[in-house]
């Protein structure tokens, strides 16, 4: 039996008695196809996760709660462990493994050598960029421990190591404030961050750009295909949406038709009580259909939008010297700042980029080695 199912699966045919992933149903001939709604609905957790808008697992279950989306047991209650289930699915990428696992004893169950699994191709839903960002974010989060910060960080979630992307985050240690690189991919040695000195410096280029909005124009026509990459994607994601409604509004008209009929004989509670489900998703669809496009509007970058940045900037530089914590962070989140930190240079530093041309600021004299 074991060589038969082995060969199967070297021909390609899906074999097993486990669970097939959710977003996919058998075809009954050992292939996998797509299950349109589910597939919908992993593309949605993986955009939200790897997206700009830093969402928690829990976050993107509580997301998919408020929504029509339905789990593998036919729940619209979602948890945490079903998410990160499929965040960690590779089967998404469009290759399935077989023969990964063996028992070792009754109650222990091991991995095989790589070399050993068996490719089975699929129909992919997620490509590999976007899988690799999720599980990158996944190891970084299973490392790190969630502390609340007792001093605050000008920096935090701004910065990211260049070689192996592990965020630096800020933690203090005997009453010494820095930024530390969290996680150990990669055999480089991180350097820790002074964040008195290192915000000071950052600070400093920003107000530079803020005196020349002409850097703030020029950053912003090199974002413009960015931004249209993800603007594309989420049309995408609306008129999928859309669909989905349209479709629920054809089985609502179905099933008026059906009461009637008088062939069919449908009662009146039946009906409606269906309807009024049916309807539920209809709004529901509806409502999700109106948060992509409101993201649509948030994420495009318009001239408006650059006028307004401008204006506010303008404001700012009045009283640049004056400006505290909230309202520093406030002109970082507007001018979306991020910064790659290079350490292994002769002179570290940090790379920051946003809506503005990149920018580097040394850090020769703001920082220590660090493990």
């Amino acid at each position: 039996m074991v060589r038969g199912k082995r060969s199967k699966a070297r021909r390609g045919l899906v074999v097993g008695a486990g669970r097939i992933p959710y977003g996919y149903r058998s075809d009954g001939n050992g292939h996998l196809v797509i299950e349109e709604q589910e597939a919908h609905v992993v593309q949605l957790v993986f955009e939200w996760y790897t997206g700009s808008e830093e969402v928690s697992i829990r976050e993107v279950a509580h997301r998919l709660t408020a929504l029509p989306f339905k789990t593998h047991q036919g729940n619209t209650g979602w948890r945490t462990g079903t998410v990160s289930l499929i965040l960690g699915n590779e089967t998404y990428t469009g290759t399935k493994h077989y023969n990964r696992r063996k028992r070792q004893s009754p109650t222990k169950t091991v991995f095989r050598p790589e070399e050993e699994w068996i490719a089975i191709p699929v129909p992919s839903i997620v490509d590999r960029e976007t899988f690799e960002a999720a599980q990158r974010k996944l190891a970084h989060n299973r490392k790190m421990k969630r502390k609340q910060p007792q001093h605050k960080y000008l920096l935090r979630g701004m910065l990211t190591c260049a070689e192996c992307g592990y965020a630096y985050c800020g933690e203090s240690k005997h009453k010494r404030y820095r930024y530390y690189r969290h996680g150990r991919m990669g055999k480089h040695r991180a350097q820790s961050l002074r964040a008195g000195l290192a915000e000071e410096k950052v600070w400093e280029a920003i107000k530079e750009i803020l005196l020349n909005p002409s850097a703030l124009w020029e950053g912003y026509r090199a974002r413009e295909a960015e931004v249209m990459k993800q603007k594309t994607r989420l049309i995408e994601q609306l008129e999928t949406t859309l669909n989905l409604k349209a479709k629920a509004a054809a089985k609502l008209e179905a099933l008026t038709n059906a009461y009637l009929d008088p062939d069919i004989g449908m009662p009146k509670a039946e009906y409606a009580r269906r309807r009024r489900e049916i309807e539920k998703e209809i709004a529901d669809w509806e409502r999700e259909a109106q948060e992509i496009q409101g993201r649509l509007e948030t994420e495009a970058i318009t001239q408006e939008r650059m006028q307004a940045i401008e204006e506010f900037a303008a404001e700012v530089v009045q009283g640049i010297e004056l400006v505290n914590f909230e309202e520093k962070r406030k002109v970082l989140r507007m001018l979306q700042v991020s910064g790659k930190v290079y350490t292994d240079d002769e002179e570290p530093r940090i790379e920051l980029e946003g809506l503005f041309p990149p920018t580097q600021v040394g850090l020769l004299s703001t920082t220590s080695q660090c493990s």
